[in-house]
């Protein structure tokens, strides 16, 4: 994918299914029931390839804008439609005979089994009277099951977003129940990139870069040192009030559909509308992309000691 520039999430993500989850996955309606931290860094690299971010990303908000299902949700998944085919099978076979000693052994309370933790999935998302049937609609109870369990993963993205730092403007304009505007728009790979490192905060800004200084700036400390006009260089400095970038950031404005009531909102919500809107991500991505080219050479000396100490 990186090689050829990118691809379209849609593409991108039938691939990752049909190549990858297909390997991390098998077998997973037996062994799906726990989180396995090797599977979720194969889904976390693949999130990190996508948006072209590097390793140091915030991976609550690396997630959350990918907007995938965890692996763990995907494999109970699995265990619920192989429970479902379990039920449907012969009672001579023998993979259904060992089913119902499991079973036996579960409901009589000698030992938790492989049913236990059917009955446990079942239970934690309000479908447990789905484990006393034989005979269920699988579509249905599927369908149910990944709604409450993709609920789960984006309010845990959500909980480990909040207290980041480093996400302090991400969590300001962030939906965590739906897709991120640029995710599915088609921007040039560079363009993604650059627009997630945004959102992300990992974008070579001073508020960022001089965490790494010794002896330790503050964060109010942190001053452009493009305009030198004493204002703290953090997102919203640099897309809506740095003057070095002022005659780039009116055409972006010149843009806007509807300028003047784009005039009349503050600050942060003149930075909600430039991330979020779908009609003006692109729009953004390029503003962002061609301001980090004149603003690179600037910077030798506090990105450099930044990438050491990283």
């Amino acid at each position: 994918m990186i090689k050829h520039g990118g691809f379209p999430l849609n593409v991108f993500k039938v691939l990752f299914n049909s190549c990858v989850c297909s390997v991390t996955d098998y077998g997973s309606e037996v062994w799906g029931y726990k989180e396995y931290e090797s599977i979720s860094k194969i889904q976390q690299k693949a999130a990190r390839a996508f948006l072209g971010l590097p390793k140091q990303a915030a991976i609550p908000g690396l997630l959350s804008e990918l907007n995938w299902i965890e692996p763990r949700s995907r494999t109970q998944l699995q265990i619920i439609r192989y429970y479902r085919k379990l039920n449907k099978m012969d009672d001579q076979r023998l993979t259904k005979r060992v089913y119902l000693w499991d079973r036996k052994l579960n409901d009589s309370g000698i030992i938790k089994t492989w049913s236990s933790e059917v009955r446990d999935i079942l239970d934690r998302n309000g479908l447990i009277n789905i484990y006393t049937q034989n005979i269920f609609s699988l579509d249905n109870v599927s369908k149910a099951l990944r709604q409450s369990l993709f609920k789960k993963d984006q309010n845990n993205w959500k909980s480990k977003c909040l207290p980041l730092p480093k996400l302090r403007t991400f969590n300001k304009f962030k939906d965590f129940t739906s897709d991120s505007p640029h995710i599915f728009k088609p921007l040039s790979f560079m363009q993604r990139k650059m627009l997630s490192k945004f959102r992300l905060g990992l974008l070579h800004l001073r508020i960022e870069t001089a965490r790494f200084i010794r002896p330790r700036i503050p964060p109010e400390e942190r001053f452009c040192l493009i305009c030198n006009n004493g204002e703290v260089e953090d997102e919203s400095h640099f897309l809506l009030f740095c003057s070095k970038f002022e005659q780039k950031r009116q055409i972006l404005f010149n843009k806007i559909p509807d300028f003047e009531s784009f005039l009349t909102l503050d600050s942060n919500e003149k930075l909600i509308f430039l991330v979020n809107d779908p009609n003006m991500v692109k729009q953004t991505a390029k503003f962002i992309l061609s301001l980090i080219h004149i603003s690179e050479p600037t910077r030798p000396l506090y990105i450099s000691y930044a990438v050491f100490c990283l």
